[in-house]
């Protein structure tokens, strides 16, 4: 998992293994995954507050909340960031 702070929030990116998509909460132990092509708003476990501008990179940046710890962080929407064992 990467993490960076700014603008006050914790930011994580997303991992991607191929099919599916992993987050981890940047506070807890909370993490939740999906299929690649499933709607981002179906993630349960971290429910987006809000889209922000888009990265430097041209990632797409969002804020979540996670539904075990309460606490909100960003979300880089980074595909090319593989999950790592």
């Amino acid at each position: 998992m990467v993490t960076e702070k700014t603008n006050k929030l914790k930011r994580i990116k997303i991992e991607n293994e191929g099919q599916n998509v992993f987050i981890d909460c940047p506070y807890c132990d909370n993490w939740e995954t999906m299929g690649i092509d499933e709607q981002r708003k179906n993630f349960h476990s971290f429910p987006i507050i809000k889209w922000c501008e888009n990265t430097p990179d041209g990632n797409e940046l969002s804020v979540h909340r996670c539904t075990e710890c309460n606490k909100e962080f960003e979300v880089e929407w980074d595909y090319n960031n593989s999950l790592n064992f």
